[in-house]
């Protein structure tokens, strides 16, 4: 009946300030060959959301799951298959932005999240993180993780504030931290020791020879590339100076 129909002004106010999501909404997907602009107008509009969208993705998405999802899983869930097609859904506020990842992600569409809370975050959800870096330099840090970097992730250095933030999916940076967190541990002076040994049958410079061997050190160095062992010999005698984290030790021995 048009007369129970809104007026043009109710429908505008409606689509103008969507429903603020509630924390119980609960999503399930039953979408065959569903071009992206249906299934991402109807989750904006199911979720509460305010979506921005200028070019979807081409093909459908063909996808049916009876569990539920919260609002938040459900973004997850369509970023996994997004980021395969070169987009990423980013959520700021209400305001639920597609974005070419080809194109260059302004930073204040990611939102900042510490590494204490990177936990609660989802895998294929687009974040920025700052590290801080206590042993490691910034370009130290910066070799440790490149080869971690997908396609849409990036590195800012900021070596005098000792940090590197890092936008990556939530999934990335959390591998990231992991990483960064061993590689500082094993620069840590406070975790090593420092131990003589004494040689006998062999001249130091033959035990440096075999040390870069096994540890994979170019020729004319005294370290493992990740800090975790130092060694030098004493020119005084026939000693080998080692420093470094105990089952390094252990395999100098």
């Amino acid at each position: 009946d048009p007369t129970d129909q809104p007026d043009q002004a109710d429908r505008t106010d409606r689509a103008e300030t969507p429903p603020v999501p509630a924390a119980t909404t609960k999503l399930r997907f039953n979408f065959r060959f569903q071009p992206w602009s249906e299934v991402l107008n109807w989750f904006a509009d199911q979720a509460g959301y305010s979506l921005v969208l200028d070019v979807a993705p081409t093909g459908t998405f063909n996808y049916t799951d009876a569990r539920e999802y919260t609002p938040a899983e459900a973004i997850d869930l369509l970023n996994s298959v997004l980021m395969t097609k070169g987009y990423t859904l980013v959520l700021r506020d209400r305001m639920l932005l597609l974005v070419n990842l080809e194109d260059s992600i302004p930073p204040s569409l990611v939102s900042e999240v510490p590494t204490e809370q990177l936990e609660g975050r989802g895998v294929f959800e687009l974040l920025s993180t700052r590290f801080q870096l206590e042993n490691l330099s910034v370009e130290e840090a910066q070799d440790e993780i490149e080869e971690l970097l997908g396609p849409q992730g990036s590195m800012i250095p900021l070596p005098k504030a000792r940090q590197l933030v890092v936008v990556e999916t939530g999934g990335r940076l959390r591998m990231i931290r992991d990483v960064l967190e061993k590689a500082e541990l094993s620069r840590d002076p406070a975790q090593h020791e420092l131990k003589w040994f004494e040689l006998h049958s062999v001249a130091p410079e033959e035990v440096v020879a075999l040390l870069r061997q096994m540890f994979e050190i170019p020729e004319g160095g005294n370290a493992v590339p990740d800090g975790s062992l130092r060694f030098a010999t004493d020119p005084a005698g026939l000693r080998l100076l080692a420093a470094g984290r105990p089952d390094r030790l252990e395999q100098v021995a």
